[in-house]
């Protein structure tokens, strides 16, 4: 029997974890080392920490002198890592996490720049693959982001649509499924439904049950915007809002992905059109993450100093 490997995309702040954990409900396992929850997930991550730390450390591989959030991997930036020792850790990891006979979710949020990678190490090792997306109003990710971290909304903006993008190009021709945040919270046996029925998996009634009656909780939806309008004429802010409207009507089943082909051209247009400025914000990010570094180191040593004498 193929090993069946569910990857959870998307952009942090729009309910991976929560649609990650939903996956339970049908049988998926979500491994054996998760992320415990903290003040900014307070319901937990349920993503694997192993897979969390690798993606981690091929970032910092593949950055050099940048400050890796936006931009997705560059052909030659995947041939480089699949070249490496990590291609081979990845699929060590994949193979050992994957149960025999049972679905294996992985949650790549934070690192889907890193999505060709995994791609290519999937189709290697002949995983049965299925694909589902995240998808949340960019504003409300962009002001719960801004909350939580202290981001720039204008640089959340990038990431969603950088996000978004790269899970789009690379989930074509899988099983793949768009589920909206507002949409989960609102009705999640629904929403559940729709995702059993794409990933042709059974639907554990006892334990959906459970995950809508006492796991989804729509207190902590913090930031939520049904309606939003232009005040000026912001490239990222009109780029993410017309690509989550057309986002929108598939997953409300409105639309297929197939009548995605022309806008998702149009957007990567725009999106191509300013990546030596992003380019440019990551390396400008990396430089300013230096000098803080260097800082800090010289503080301690002077207060090393100071207490020594």
């Amino acid at each position: 029997m193929n090993k069946h490997l569910i990857l959870v995309l998307g952009m942090k702040r729009s309910g991976t974890s929560a649609l990650t954990k939903g996956l339970e409900v049908m049988g998926v396992s979500l491994g054996d080392h998760l992320m415990p929850p903290n003040e900014f997930n307070k319901k937990g991550y349920w993503e694997d920490w192993d897979f969390h730390e690798l993606n981690r450390e091929m970032l910092i591989a593949s950055s050099r002198n940048r400050a890796r959030r936006i931009l997705p991997l560059t052909e030659k930036e995947k041939i480089h890592l699949l070249q490496s020792d990590y291609a081979q850790r990845a699929a060590q990891l994949l193979l050992k996490k994957i149960p025999p006979g049972q679905p294996f979710a992985v949650k790549v949020p934070t690192s889907s720049i890193l999505i060709p990678f995994w791609k290519t190490i999937c189709d290697h090792l002949q995983l049965s693959l299925s694909i589902v997306i995240a998808l949340r109003n960019p504003i409300s990710v962009a002001n719960s982001v801004e909350c939580s971290f202290e981001d720039l909304q204008e640089k959340s903006f990038w990431i969603w649509a950088s996000s978004m993008l790269t899970s789009l190009i690379y989930s074509e021709g899988y099983q793949r499924i768009l589920v909206d945040y507002d949409e989960l919270i609102g009705n999640p046996s629904r929403q559940m439904e729709r995702v059993a029925v794409e990933l042709n998996l059974k639907i554990d009634e006892d334990r959906l049950k459970n995950y809508t009656d006492y796991f989804i909780d729509p207190s902590l939806r913090h930031h939520f915007f049904s309606d939003y309008h232009f005040d000026n004429d912001d490239l990222c802010l009109k780029l993410t809002v017309n690509m989550y409207d057309e986002l929108l009507l598939v997953a409300r089943d409105q639309k297929s992905f197939h009548d995605l082909e022309r806008p998702l051209k149009k957007w990567m247009k725009t999106f191509s059109s300013v990546q030596g400025l992003l380019k440019m914000l990551e390396m400008h990010e990396f430089t300013i993450a230096k000098l803080v570094d260097a800082n800090v180191e010289l503080r301690d040593q002077l207060a090393r100093c100071e207490t020594q004498s």
